[in-house]
């Protein structure tokens, strides 16, 4: 008998610790479902903000978005263009800072 209700209770537990993980469902970097999201829909602002940027060529250019943080990474062809894309990433609503990893192109 002691055994059923330990079996039970460790049923139990498991069962409720099942519905809150799943409740606040995180990705593996532990934000939030809508964080997730929201870095989503920033890198995708970010990345399209890049691609219109006149005299930056941004199709080596990486964008990854972790609660409002931007890491820029890949390569560009000059300084400038580097700092352009950290400008203009800074500048798209969501983004709280950028951390800029960009690689200038030997030429």
């Amino acid at each position: 008998m002691k055994q059923l209700i330990k079996v039970i209770t460790l049923g139990t537990a498991l069962a409720l610790g099942m519905s809150t993980a799943l409740t606040y469902a995180t990705t593996p970097a532990t934000e939030t479902t809508s964080q997730y999201v929201s870095s989503s829909n920033v890198t995708a602002k970010v990345k399209a903000a890049l691609l219109q940027t006149p005299g930056l060529s941004s199709t080596d250019i990486n964008v990854k978005t972790y609660k409002g943080r931007v890491l820029l990474s890949g390569y560009v062809n000059s300084k400038a263009e580097s700092q352009l894309a950290q400008q203009t990433a800074a500048g798209v609503a969501g983004v709280t800072k950028v951390e800029n990893h960009l690689v200038v192109k030997d030429q």
